[in-house]
């Protein structure tokens, strides 16, 4: 399985709060084994994610108008989920611990991700990217979104309408947050799935990328 170069010093140990124990699927541990000489692009990775978060707390949290033309599934999600802050990535772990009673940390939501798309993969559904994708980070991170996704649908309300839309609404934010790690990793799907998105996206995904 091919590597990505990160560029980052090579480390065998790590970064703490890291996927601390082992997935319980070989074809994702064998991702999870790959990116963890990586610690600190993924940490980066990390870091991205919970700063999309942020902007889109902005926007929920705000009584200015959300523009539909760029953030139509931000406004759906601030309808299914409430005029409340999404919790960042460490306190929706915390509260997947407190329910579950046992530790979560980023590795299960991965895992209990990839367990709930695993019966579609192979049957040419919309989920056979997670074992043909050949970068390791790409995989974890579009599992990562989708697991915390889950997480939020879990603990608020079961509406499994909140994971979809979570999603959504996290690609437009991650789009216009400019250049970034987790967006390079999102970017093929973004691109195949550009008619799903907003006017105004789905015009600067064309502009940029016209031969989709």
């Amino acid at each position: 399985m091919n590597m990505v170069n990160e560029n980052t010093r090579y480390s065998p140990v790590p970064v703490p709060g890291l996927f601390k124990r082992s997935l319980n699927f070989p074809e994702i541990q064998d991702k999870v084994d790959q990116v963890e000489i990586f610690p600190i692009s993924w940490a980066k990775r990390l870091q991205q994610f919970d700063s999309v978060i942020a902007k889109m707390n902005e926007m929920i949290m705000s009584p200015e108008v959300i523009s539909p033309d760029y953030y139509q599934d931000v406004l759906i999600l601030k309808d299914q989920f409430g005029p409340k802050e999404l919790p960042a990535l460490s306190e929706i772990l915390q509260k997947m611990t407190l329910k579950k009673h046992s530790k979560v940390d980023d590795a299960f939501l991965i895992n209990n991700a990839y367990k709930m798309i695993r019966n579609q993969i192979g049957k040419g559904g919309d989920w056979s990217w997670v074992t043909q994708v050949t970068d390791p980070f790409q995989a974890l991170s579009g599992l990562l979104i989708e697991g915390y996704g889950l997480a939020l649908s879990y603990l608020y309300d079961g509406n499994p309408q909140i994971k979809r839309s979570f999603v959504k609404a996290f690609e437009e934010v991650l789009w216009t947050s400019g250049p970034s790690l987790l967006l390079r990793d999102v970017l093929p799907w973004i691109k195949e799935e550009n008619k799903d998105f907003p006017s105004k996206i789905q015009q600067e995904i064309l502009t940029k990328y016209p031969f989709l």
